[in-house]
C-alpha cells in the first residue's frame, strides 16, 4: 500500500471536490476580460492543474496545491474586472480551493463531508461581504448596517471557536 493510501483506498481527493473546484474555477474564468472560451478553459486547466498537484501522496502536496491554487487564483483575478460578479465567483473559486484542499486524501475518509462546517462558515463570511458590497452604498457607508454585519460575523466567529467540534469532527491523531 502506498504512503498515501488509507484504508486501500488511493490517495486521490474526491470526484465532488476536484468538480467544485474547476467548476468554480471556470466560472471566475468566464467573468473576467479573457475573451469567453478561452476564460473559461483557462479556469478549468487551472483547477485540473492544482488537482495534478494535490492528487499526489508524497508529504507537503497540500502546501504546493494551495501556492498552485493562489496561483490560478491570483492570475484570474489580475484579469478579472472590479464588478460584483467577478468578485463572488472569486470568492467562490476560493471556497472551491479550500474545499479541494480541506479533502485530504491521507486522512480517514469523510474529508470533504467533515469539511462542510469550516465551509460554511467561509462562505457565510464571503456571503456577508458580498452583501456589503451590494447593499450598502458607495462612497458614503452606512455605519449602522455595516457594524451588525461586523457584529454578526463576530458571534458566528465565537460560536464556531467555542465549539471546535462543530468544524473538525475527527479525533485527533496522536503519534
Amino acid at each position: 500500500m502506498s504512503a498515501g493510501a488509507v484504508g486501500g483506498r488511493a490517495a486521490v481527493p474526491s470526484a465532488a471536490a476536484v468538480a467544485l473546484l474547476v467548476g468554480t474555477l471556470a466560472l471566475f474564468g468566464l467573468t473576467s476580460n479573457l475573451p469567453t472560451p478561452i476564460g473559461a478553459i483557462a479556469g478549468a486547466v487551472g483547477g485540473l492543474a492544482v488537482y495534478g498537484v494535490r492528487r499526489d501522496s508524497v508529504e507537503g502536496a497540500g502546501e504546493r496545491a494551495f501556492v498552485a491554487g493562489a496561483v490560478v487564483l491570483g492570475a484570474l483575478a489580475v484579469v478579472s474586472p472590479s464588478s460584483l460578479e467577478s468578485g463572488l465567483t472569486g470568492g467562490l473559486a476560493a471556497v472551491g480551493l479550500l474545499a479541494l484542499l480541506a479533502d485530504d486524501p491521507r486522512r480517514t475518509p469523510g474529508g470533504l463531508g467533515r469539511s462542510v462546517p469550516m465551509l460554511a462558515l467561509v462562505a457565510l463570511v464571503l456571503g456577508i461581504s458580498w452583501a456589503s458590497a451590494v447593499l450598502l452604498p458607495t462612497g458614503t457607508a452606512l455605519v449602522g448596517v455595516g457594524s451588525a454585519l461586523l457584529v454578526v460575523s463576530a458571534i458566528v466567529v465565537a460560536v464556531f471557536l467555542g465549539r471546535p467540534d462543530l468544524i473538525d469532527r475527527e479525533d485527533p491523531q496522536t503519534g
